[in-house]
């Protein structure tokens, strides 16, 4: 079967042994071995045949496509490739290493196999390695072009994509321009003038829009987004993956990270399901000062439909990607786009062989998570006196509480941005007592400024005072309830055990919060004296506030009724937010395991319909070598869909395709498949990619041991 892969299907080397010298010539060719031996060997070419043929034939790879006088073993270009790919070693790297491996007194006939490496020779190898992997450029119709992932849905359901972007994978401007496109195409990398085009016209429009919205997202604007390096064409890259570890898109920022790349790579994204039915939920940390109000509202653990899905999912891609800086960095854009997407196929084929044990082991865990915050929630209800159910209903009471509690503080926060009065009347109140005139013109733009004694910056000025007296009311409140709750606690132990001590020291803190707090409240209040008719009382005292069933607190409106502390309530609804989240992951993991079933079915029964229809004309002599390979391929995917139905624990009869799978699942089968595959040892390497943070200081050393063009 090895002598039909290196043929890729264009030669029959059966016929090698027919040939006689009426049909060749023979040439001196120097070939390097697995172990970085040259040796010096006569070749015979064929005059009906191209020479590099000839020698993957003879299962050498040409170092050069026409008129190759070195060649290189097949099995030592698959070495170097597994080397670049999983551990991330340059080709320099590489050579250097060989040199070790020869014998001390073995000739070199040629001095620098680098050279010869690291133009197009290994960049080809790689590229013919995926076309034999996926077979598409022989069968387009085939559903599985090495970039899809199995899990995700295809006509119905929701596919999750999360986006970031990596800093510590740049290019050197002085690395020269491209000679010719990418061999890769657009298979992950969109095309950057198509990039560069939608970026520029899209900051254009909405970079004053965005000032308005986002003022923390200090890379919003390209006045914002400068570029740290005037030596550096491409700072990063910037991309999306689904949930299931699979790449999806991705593309090279040409300065920091802006909206507009979300917006286009969103668009593209949307543009790449096909079905009308599929739905697209986007996780996107943009680097903001992450507020309360933003992780109550846009949590994906708040949201419905997200399940246990994460935004870590490109940190783990980025741990695998950012050791390959150090190659790419040096090469031209087209070479850095062909490793890039070399890299990211090698990480999808990972991501895809392990797709059963990855969703395996998230069932696992969500039924434990679902476990314990069901036993938080029964534990907590018995203890408060209340049936499981009338909890849950008074939790999702207090959920919706706290989101319009805080959607009306962004309103709020909106409109006085929009408009200005609260903080205008603010800073206009300490001008007339501070004269400060150059901030007030600023916030006037040609406004006429309010005189003291004007109607709206009264109204202004009372509307401020109420908003802040109510916010300083309502965390002495939350102080007081905690308080009250652990003088409860306190009931329950006698003096002088050791929890006893530790509820006093709490108490006494809370105590002296409180007092703070008052008296914050009265020195602020004593300012606007001479506003009346406030809701809200000019002076409190603290045994007002300690007590909970004081006049003080009615018409106040707060997620408190039951008098628990905010610790308490803030616990029970992230029990409840989990336990529906874990309800909503079991669904979403068995649907994505009957997906896997589904994809590889649908993919085996082309490759057998393909088989057979090439069987059909077996004495063919150009179709000999692909039989071989698709018996090969339909005889593993029909193996590695046995081991997923038995991970899922799903019948055959529930699948497609069951008519054109074994029945009969032993533990032979799924043993020879391992063994197959050589995945015995293969473990998730999930838990080796840590959460490191993708702003690494950029390298502009001039330090070229590693490049690669």
């Amino acid at each position: 079967v090895d002598s039909f892969e290196v043929l890729v299907f264009q030669r029959d080397v059966w016929k090698k042994a027919d040939y006689s010298d009426l049909y060749g010539y023979v040439e001196e060719i120097t070939v390097v071995n697995s172990s970085g031996v040259q040796i010096k060997t006569s070749v015979m070419f064929y005059y009906d045949e191209e020479p590099c043929l000839t020698l993957i034939g003879y299962g050498m790879w040409p170092a050069t496509p026409k008129e190759p006088k070195v060649a290189f073993e097949i099995h030592l270009m698959e070495v170097a490739e597994v080397l670049f790919l999983e551990c991330r070693l340059s080709t320099k790297q590489f050579c250097n290493a060989l040199k070790w491996l020869c014998p001390d007194l073995s000739q070199a006939y040629v001095k620098d196999i680098y050279r010869l490496l690291v133009g197009e020779c290994f960049t080809e190898f790689r590229f013919m390695r995926h076309q034999f992997r996926t077979l598409k450029q022989l069968n387009p119709q085939l559903v599985d072009d090495g970039t899809i992932c199995p899990a995700c849905p295809k006509e119905e359901g929701t596919v999750h994509i999360s986006v970031d972007a990596l800093f510590g994978c740049v290019r050197k401007r002085s690395s020269g321009e491209s000679s010719a496109p990418p061999k890769h195409g657009e298979t992950f990398f969109i095309s950057q003038d198509n990039v560069d085009a939608f970026i520029s016209s899209y900051g254009k429009k909405k970079d004053a829009k965005l000032e308005v919205e986002c003022n923390q997202f200090q890379a919003g604007t390209n006045l914002r987004s400068k570029i740290k390096s005037n030596k550096l064409d491409e700072t990063a890259v910037f991309g999306c993956s689904c949930r299931h570890e699979v790449p999806n898109t991705f593309f090279s920022l040409k300065r920091g990270e802006q909206i507009s790349n979300a917006v286009f790579l969103l668009k593209h994204v949307k543009e790449k399901i096909s079905h009308p039915s599929v739905k697209l939920n986007f996780l996107y940390d943009i680097a903001c000062t992450l507020e309360s109000h933003l992780k109550i509202l846009y949590s994906p653990r708040r949201l419905e439909g997200f399940g246990l899905t994460d935004g870590e999912v490109m940190e783990r891609l980025w741990s695998y990607l950012r050791p390959t800086g150090k190659i790419t960095k040096e090469m031209t854009a087209s070479h850095r786009v062909d490793a890039l997407t070399d890299y990211l196929l090698h990480y999808t084929r990972k991501s895809v062989s392990q797709i059963g044990d990855l969703l395996c082991q998230r069932l696992q865990k969500t039924l434990q998570m679902q476990k314990y915050s069901s036993k938080e929630l029964t534990l907590l209800s018995s203890k408060l006196g209340k049936s499981e159910n009338t909890l849950q209903a008074e939790v999702q009471t207090w959920v919706e509480e706290e989101k319009e509690t805080y959607l009306q503080k962004s309103q709020m926060s909106n409109t006085s941005k929009e408009f200005g009065s609260f903080e205008y009347a603010e800073r206009l109140q300490q001008f007339y007592s501070a004269r400060l005139d150059n901030v007030l013109k600023k916030m006037e733009k040609g406004m006429t400024r309010w005189p003291d004694d004007s109607p709206a910056f009264y109204e202004a000025k009372r509307s401020l005072e109420k908003q802040n007296r109510k916010e300083q009311l309502e965390k002495i409140r939350h102080m007081a309830s905690e308080r009250w709750f652990l003088l409860q606690l306190m009931k329950k132990y006698a003096d002088g055990q050791s929890i006893a001590k530790k509820l006093c020291g709490q108490i006494n803190r809370q105590t002296s919060m409180i007092k703070k707090a008052v008296n914050s409240y009265n020195a602020n209040a004593g300012q606007f004296s001479t506003i009346v008719d406030f809701q809200y009382p000019d002076e409190v005292t603290f045994e007002q506030c300690t007590d909970i069933e004081s006049s003080l607190w009615d018409g106040m409106e707060s997620t408190e009724q039951c008098n628990l502390p905010r610790s308490i309530i803030k616990h029970l609804i992230n029990m409840f937010n989990t336990k529906k989240r874990c309800e909503e992951e079991v669904v979403m993991l068995k649907d994505e395991m009957n997906n896997c079933i589904n994809f590889f079915s649908q993919y085996l029964h082309q490759l057998d319909s393909w088989y057979k229809a090439l069987k059909a004309d077996e004495l063919s002599y150009g179709n000999r070598g692909i039989i071989a390979v698709l018996s090969s391929r339909t005889r593993s995917l029909s193996l590695f869909i046995c081991v997923l139905k038995q991970q899922f624990n799903i019948d055959v009869t529930d699948t497609e395709s069951a008519n054109d799978l074994d029945e009969d699942i032993t533990e032979e089968a799924i043993a020879e498949y391992y063994s197959m595959l050589n995945m015995e040892s293969m473990e998730s390497d999930n838990d080796d990619f840590g959460d490191d943070d993708d702003d690494d200081d950029i390298d502009n050393s001039d330090d070229i041991d590693n490049s690669e063009d």
